[in-house]
């Protein structure tokens, strides 16, 4: 073997500038970091989605999240899955009874809305625009069809709007005979002035 010494391309860490080895560290740490937290948000957003245990994540919950679990309803995959432990489960039955049997108009207001009451509607209040809204029985109607997994869409337009209140994700805004639905929205400064919304243009 030959003697000569091979060029180095790199310097090893130890022989780099204290400020320099600070930076790569930090910069490991915050990678890192951000890593454990996406880590927590799917395990957090994702366990128990196909049914199985709600303390575990695995393949099959983010594959039913993202394309539906096409055996049920959403209410009903949601209620066998990360919310099971939300309601007794004779109180999980009952609700996942009512949608096999069609959602029947007279029974949700004798039974079931009161369970949404006391169990739901301290989060599924309507003002949440990220989570499902049972407030009402058409509402409720909209999570009794059957499960097709996360909805998708293509963002084509930013619209600035005067600031208003009542702005909800799904809502359409109209210009001559274009539609477009807001998808998602936000104060750019937070002073009430102006809604920056993001939108998909869609048919009539």
């Amino acid at each position: 073997m030959s003697d000569m010494p091979l060029h180095r391309l790199y310097r090893h860490y130890s022989e780099l500038p204290y400020s320099q080895r600070v930076l790569y560290t930090m910069t490991l740490l915050v990678l890192g970091l951000g890593y454990l937290f996406a880590l927590i948000y799917l395990f957090h957003t994702y366990a128990g989605r196909a049914g199985g245990n709600p303390m575990m994540l695995s393949y099959n919950d983010i594959l039913t999240a993202y394309t539906g679990s096409g055996k049920g309803s959403r209410l009903e995959s949601a209620l066998r899955g990360p919310m099971s432990t939300m309601l007794p489960h004779d109180e999980a039955n009952m609700l996942i009874t009512w949608v096999h049997d069609g959602g029947d108009r007279a029974k949700y207001d004798t039974d079931i809305k009161p369970v949404l009451d006391q169990r739901c509607m301290s989060c599924h209040d309507g003002s949440n625009p990220h989570i499902p809204n049972f407030s009402g029985y058409d509402n409720l109607k909209k999570v009794t069809e059957q499960d097709t997994g996360a909805d998708v869409f293509t963002l084509t337009h930013r619209i600035w709007l005067r600031f208003r209140h009542d702005i909800q994700a799904g809502m359409r805004l109209r210009k001559g005979a274009r539609i477009f639905a807001i998808r998602v929205w936000r104060d750019p400064d937070e002073r009430g002035n102006y809604l920056v919304c993001l939108c998909e243009e869609v048919r009539p």
